[in-house]
């Protein structure tokens, strides 16, 4: 374990130390909350100065190049002397700011920055969570349609009943979750801001400063609401904004913790009968004492963990229903447990059902055994009904069945043996006229109804249009990253150095090992919040998205260019003649003064080929596609981009061997590159411009394979002049389905290498081993 000894001397919270994210956890940290206070000081500056107040551009200057230079252990120590943790940040603020000093929170009272930060911290927390519980439905969507057929015994008081499918009981956990997201977007569209409205919501404060000018008083407030992101303020509060808001945030999440608790609860009962189990790790180890166990611990801590979630909502619920006339302070203390905990205990329960859903394991054959052993009864209604269509009695038949089913539960009961209904059915010469139909009356799939058409119209008319905002979100499946935070709606940024060193802090108790991974950001941020959250796509973000999808149209002009430019500058200087016969690209290149320009212009395009075949590897793992298909695809998009390098340093004069070795490494190997392109095209979900992008894939590597084999060919039958024409035209080709790789890095977002202290799982979610125990 790292750390400083002092720290395992006082309580931690788990929710923190132990298990939250790094997004979650920094989203309700000292330093974001009080960055925040300080940017809203800056926002009522602002707003006062626009407005009128003898306020200057050097005071705000002043403000704003200090709003995350936060004196901590001053704070703390001005705190113990005022017993006031605002005034005690607004001495701290001003220590640094001594210009801007004299107006610093004018007219403002302590809940300007309490209550206002509360609920941008709240807005943030549904930001970070929504997609988290996207990602969720979205695996258990995949999961529901892969299994939507698999006959299964359904329960009602866990007891044996009616047969359903592994899907269709997916898609009950799935209804309850599309409630859920329902509800967390209902509450966050619902949060407004508190605003500027003074001690005890009169603006009384405020409307002294502006000497009784009500619009002006009116415009501050909707100024400053408009500069933290939000789009209303609350007309009327008291001291601060009702705390039935707490009631309304924190009910959602306590609702979403009562249906994952149900969830991982079923979970739980079916590991039970090694029917399904949650992932399970090579090395993970069951029980100390038992060796053989597989429990389900990462449902039973979802189970745990959501009883703390639902036991919160009482929180709020007292502390509303406590709060005298325009404010008491019995709120602060429980507030300042009850509002983080619950959106903590909400994200790590949602990371960790994403873990489950995505790792899923389902056992048919425990499954069949099961329904063997239950549906000899259930059919016996299917079997009457054919012994009467060819021309038995249903009284008798009854009678029989009845008889024989007693007897076969009896065996089961009594005697602990298999239920031999069938048998004894098999061998009563009554049901002779029927014995060819047994196999079809007892076929399982006959019991499950319309379960798996309900299914794909659940899927389809619930399910998809609910995950269509968050489709970009869907696909990322590393969580575990360092995302640029900001802050409420403004427009200062904290610093990298600044995030880096609050996440390090973070995650110094957690123990791991060093691992770098390549990240593409697929996902467009929110205006206002850290985390992901519905994309609202801004220019900024389009301009980012679109610089990437240049670095493919760079690679395939530039090579093109110069290309033809050392072809050029060949048959200028006559190193080659045309009149003998069109010459081959290598040919042009060897020559001085065009060989070095010719091998720099391989080494350029050999190092942005690289670069792109990277993130394109990480793309297509960030949109689902984690396959060995794609790890082939990135071997072989290296060794290919090598081999241009080799093709343009070893020139054929110099030496031929190896020249042909990187031209086969670069040609044949590059090939083989782009057809895996072409099948990942259309596996990677989504696939973006996949109607194009596929045809235009499969055109050109057809091309490309037709023009190796004619130039390889034509080259060895004497044709050389014929061959040279095909080996540039495949080389165009190439530099083509490069270019198309600008329709899918047109939705990258960020692409940044970094170095993680803990590895992934391997399923892809935010968790670690050390994490879920």
């Amino acid at each position: 374990m790292e750390g400083s000894g002092d720290e395992f001397l006082k309580y931690r919270s788990p929710l923190v130390s132990r298990y939250a994210s790094k997004e979650m956890a920094f989203n309700f940290s000292d330093r974001k909350k009080f960055t925040i206070w300080r940017t809203l000081w800056i926002y009522l500056a602002k707003a006062e100065k626009e407005l009128g107040l003898p306020i200057t551009d050097a005071q705000v200057s002043e403000m704003e190049a200090h709003v995350e230079d936060i004196d901590f252990a001053m704070a703390a120590e001005e705190e113990r002397k005022l017993r006031h943790d605002v005034m005690a940040h607004v001495h701290t603020f001003a220590n640094c700011c001594p210009a801007a000093a004299p107006i610093i929170h004018l007219g403002a009272t302590s809940c300007y920055v309490g209550d206002n930060t509360d609920l941008i911290m709240l807005r943030d927390g549904f930001d970070i969570l929504l997609p988290k519980l996207a990602r969720v439905i979205d695996r258990l969507a995949n999961f529901a349609d892969k299994y939507a057929d698999l006959p299964t015994l359904g329960f009602t008081h866990y007891q044996p009943a009616q047969l359903t499918t592994v899907g269709k009981r997916a898609c009950l956990w799935l209804q309850d979750l599309l409630m859920d997201i329902r509800n967390l977007q209902r509450a966050r569209e619902d949060l407004r801001f508190r605003g500027v409205k003074g001690t005890t919501g009169t603006q009384a404060s405020f409307l002294q400063l502006f000497q009784g000018d009500h619009d002006k008083v009116e415009q501050l407030d909707r100024m400053v609401t408009e500069m933290a992101g939000f789009k209303k303020s609350y007309l009327v509060t008291g001291q601060t904004y009702s705390r039935k808001v707490d009631i309304d945030s924190l009910s959602v999440l306590a609702s979403l913790g009562a249906t994952v608790h149900k969830i991982c609860t079923d979970i739980r009962l079916l590991a039970n009968l090694k029917e399904i189990e949650e992932p399970f790790e090579k090395e993970q180890i069951g029980s100390s004492a038992m060796p053989y166990k597989r429990n389900p611990m990462r449902a039973e801590r979802c189970c745990s963990l959501a009883r703390h979630l639902v036991a919160l909502v009482s929180d709020p619920l007292q502390t509303a229903s406590v709060q005298w006339l325009e404010r008491t302070l019995d709120d602060s203390a429980n507030r300042r447990i009850s509002l983080p905990e619950s959106f903590l205990t909400a994200d790590i329960i949602l990371s960790t059902l994403q873990n489950i859903t995505e790792g899923l394991v389902v056992y048919p054959k425990v499954i069949e055994r099961h329904i063997r052993h239950e549906l000899p009864f259930m059919a016996t209604e299917n079997i009457i009904m054919a012994v009467v269509k060819a021309g038995g009695n249903r009284q008798d038949c009854h009678e029989k069945i009845r008889v024989l089913s007693q007897q076969a539960a009896a065996v089961v009961k009594q005697e602990g043996g298999d239920n031999d209904l069938l048998a004894r059915v098999q061998a009563d010469p009554y049901f002779t006229p029927i014995l060819n139909q047994l196999d079809d009356l007892l076929d399982p799939k006959t019991f499950i109804g319309r379960a798996p058409q309900q299914v794909a119209r659940f899927l389809a008319e619930e399910v998809k249009p609910v995950l269509e905002p968050y489709k970009i979100q869907c696909c990322v499946l590393t969580c575990y990253q360092i995302p640029e935070l900001w802050l409420a709606s403004s427009a200062t940024w904290l610093s990298e150095s600044k995030l880096e060193q609050d996440s390090s802090s973070q995650s110094a108790s957690r123990p791991g090992i060093l691992s770098s991974e390549w990240e593409t950001g697929i996902s467009n941020r929110s205006e206002h919040t850290g985390g992901y959250t519905q994309p609202k796509t801004t220019g900024l973000h389009w301009s980012i998205m679109w610089a990437w999808a240049l670095l493919p149209v760079i690679l395939a002009v530039f090579g093109t260019v110069g290309m033809w430019a050392v072809f050029g500058i060949a048959v200028s200087n006559e190193t080659v003649n045309l009149t003998a016969g069109f010459p081959y690209i290598s040919t042009c290149g060897s020559y001085n003064p065009q060989s070095c320009l010719f091998s720099q212009i391989c080494n350029i395009c050999s190092v942005l080929a690289l670069w792109i075949v990277i993130i394109r590897f990480q793309q297509v793992r960030d949109l689902g596609c984690a396959s060995r298909v794609n790890t082939c695809s990135i071997v072989l998009g290296f060794i290919s981009s090598i081999g241009i390098s080799v093709l343009g340093n070893f020139q054929q004069s110099v030496d031929m061997q190896v020249h042909l070795l990187g031209a086969f490494l670069a040609f044949s190997v590059g090939l083989a590159y782009f057809w895996i392109q072409v099948w990942l095209t259309y596996r990677a979900e989504p696939s973006h411009d996949r109607k194009w992008a596929g045809p235009s894939r499969i055109v050109f590597c057809s091309l490309c394979t037709c023009l190796i084999l004619a130039m390889t060919v034509l080259h060895n039958i004497g044709y050389r002049s014929a061959g040279a024409i095909c080996e540039w035209a495949a080389v165009m080709c190439f530099f083509v389905l490069f270019a198309v790789f600008s329709a899918e890095f047109r939705y990258v977002d960020f692409l940044k290498l970094h170095v993680q202290r803990e590895g992934f799982s391997k399923s892809g979610s935010d968790l670690t081993m050390e994490h879920v125990q």
